[in-house]
């Protein structure tokens, strides 16, 4: 199953953590993010902008604006989020 919704601030994970899923593609609707992937270092997203996050990619939301929304498209429907320990 595909599921397609709204993502707000008010559900951003800080902590590093990752999708157990196959397939995530992300469109940010308002506002701006700036989050960090393993292996890519930090990304700045802003309104208008599209990605498709790897699975299992451990990464973790940095900063974001009060008024940040996403549409995000998965597969499938219902995953796991996992969160990673930390790492010192």
């Amino acid at each position: 199953e595909i599921s397609l919704g709204l993502v707000g601030s008010e559900m951003c994970i800080r902590d590093s953590h990752y999708h157990d899923l196959e397939f995530q593609m992300v469109y940010c609707l308002k506002g701006s993010s700036t989050v960090y992937f393993e292996g890519h270092g930090e990304q700045h997203f802003e309104e208008g902008d599209c990605w498709v996050q790897p699975p299992c990619i451990k990464h973790n939301v940095l900063d974001y604006s009060e008024d940040y929304l996403l549409m995000e498209m998965t597969i499938p429907a219902e995953y796991e989020t996992v969160q990673c320990a930390d790492e010192d």
